[in-house]
């Protein structure tokens, strides 16, 4: 029904589906593993897979198509979220490979900005940045 009306299902994680559930399997794992891509595409947050202590390195390559989309939030040393750019994300590395494993979209988000407009400006400042040197 969704396709028919020009609508794709997509599905944005946070930490809780990796969590271990036995066998070595997550809730992530078991979603991306039984639902059909041609149905179901990925928002991987790269915040929150890091926050898992699990590597968006190795789901990128693991399930490489699967994802269209990533959140890019940083997060500082101490687990925090802070601006992008001002925390211990390799954004170069991560957004390299989240190309590579065929994501079309990044969109930048802090989940609790203190002033939104001043987050948005310097993210998107170290975002271009980032981009001119590719």
């Amino acid at each position: 029904a969704l396709r028919k009306a020009g609508f794709q299902l997509a599905y944005h994680n946070h930490d809780f589906e990796f969590k271990p559930l036995g066998d070595n399997l997550c809730g992530m794992d078991i979603l991306l593993d039984r639902t059909d891509p041609k149905f179901l595409t990925m928002e991987l947050d790269l915040f929150w897979i890091r926050h898992a202590k699990r590597d968006a390195l190795e789901y990128f390559k693991r399930y490489r198509g699967r994802f269209s989309m990533v959140h890019v939030k940083d997060m500082a040393a101490d687990g925090a979220m802070v601006d992008v750019g001002a925390g211990v994300m390799n954004w170069n590395e991560l957004l390299t490979a989240a190309r590579k494993a065929g994501v079309k979209h990044a969109f930048v988000e802090h989940d609790e900005a203190k002033d939104p407009i001043a987050f948005a400006q310097v993210s998107f400042d170290y975002m271009r940045r980032l981009g001119e040197g590719r």
